[in-house]
């Protein structure tokens, strides 16, 4: 029944996927929907923190629903002490790293692409980024920072490809 009920999930995710992306047809709801999905990914992000600062400080794991086999890789044990790996609202941290990667080269590539006129709006996204960027370590997944260092780099090529040489010289460096 467990694999079923986790079957059907994912399978109501994958439609609901293609039904937002046939929702997000409009000129001006694309914009709407990023503006919102960086919202909510913010308040995640704040939660997450919100754990780990409750973990570090009480001993307290205050993540919700997690099955108890996964409840094993839910820690991470650093110089500083055994860690939470934060999964804010979601059921799993590799979830929300995905969700957080995601965001956060969103953020990056509109400061690349087209900056944000206002300085509220700049302000507000470089919060958003800085706030997404601490989430996103605290969920100690490698992969997840990899796949954002990969992105980077690429948006960055993207922009300024002139700039290839140099950049492949510093990363040898490095």
């Amino acid at each position: 029944i467990v694999s079923f009920v986790r079957t059907s999930l994912a399978f109501k995710l994958f439609l609901l996927s293609f039904l937002m992306t046939n929702f997000v047809y409009k000129i001006g709801l694309p914009g709407f929907v990023i503006k919102w999905l960086i919202i909510v990914t913010s308040a995640s992000a704040v939660v997450a923190i919100f754990q780990d600062i409750i973990y570090v400080s009480k001993g307290i794991a205050f993540v919700g629903i997690v099955d108890k086999s996964e409840m094993k890789y839910m820690f991470e044990d650093t110089p500083y002490g055994r860690m939470l790996r934060v999964p804010a609202l979601l059921v799993s941290y590799k979830n929300f790293a995905f969700l957080l990667m995601a965001n956060l080269l969103i953020i990056l590539n509109r400061f690349l692409y087209s900056p944000p006129t206002g300085a509220k709006s700049r302000v507000y996204l470089s919060l958003a980024f800085a706030v997404m960027l601490v989430a996103l370590l605290l969920t100690f997944s490698k992969d997840s920072l990899l796949a954002f260092s990969i992105g980077v780099m690429l948006s960055l090529f993207v922009r300024w490809p002139h700039y290839a040489i140099h950049g492949l010289a510093g990363i040898l460096l490095l």
